[in-house]
């Protein structure tokens, strides 16, 4: 007959990524519990409740915090300006860029720039999709997140 000397659990916890569709957030505990020379079944099951219940004190669904609810429409009315042109966008598919700055918009759209660099700051690598557009941060080295940039999600043939 073997004998047990040692045992690892192990508990693993996945969250869905809020605001996303299969983005998911994974977190993992595992113990390893040594047991005494004299053990009897009844303490085996006790050392695995215990090391169970150690973890289930340390393991809680990841915390991740929302994308913040935007409304399209109020983010193509904010000032974008053409790459191309350098004037006001013309088109709602047009990439362009934005000040990331909300104090440097006019009163009402300040919210709206505030609440797209927090969800930018949230989604994957920093690229949110939003309908047909992709939103990111854009500027030189030394200020990376001074616009925020926007361009279609897919080139159309």
């Amino acid at each position: 007959m073997s004998k047990i000397e040692r045992f690892k659990l192990g508990k693993g916890v996945t969250s869905k990524i809020p605001g996303t569709e299969y983005e998911f957030t994974r977190k993992y505990l595992e113990v390893e519990v040594k047991l005494p020379e004299q053990l009897t079944e009844e303490g085996f099951h006790e050392a695995v409740l215990k090391a169970e219940y150690l973890l289930d004190q340390h393991i809680q669904p990841t915390e991740t915090e929302a994308i913040p609810k935007l409304d399209i429409a109020e983010i193509q009315s904010l000032p974008w300006t053409s790459y191309q042109t350098k004037q006001a966008c013309t088109r709602p598919d047009e990439a362009g860029w934005i000040w990331s700055d909300p104090s440097r918009h006019e009163e009402g759209k300040m919210e709206v720039v505030k609440n797209l660099n927090a969800a930018i700051e949230r989604a994957p690598k920093h690229k949110l999709q939003l309908g047909d557009m992709i939103y990111t941060w854009s500027g030189p080295k030394e200020d990376p997140t001074l616009f925020i940039s926007r361009r279609p999600a897919s080139k159309k043939a």
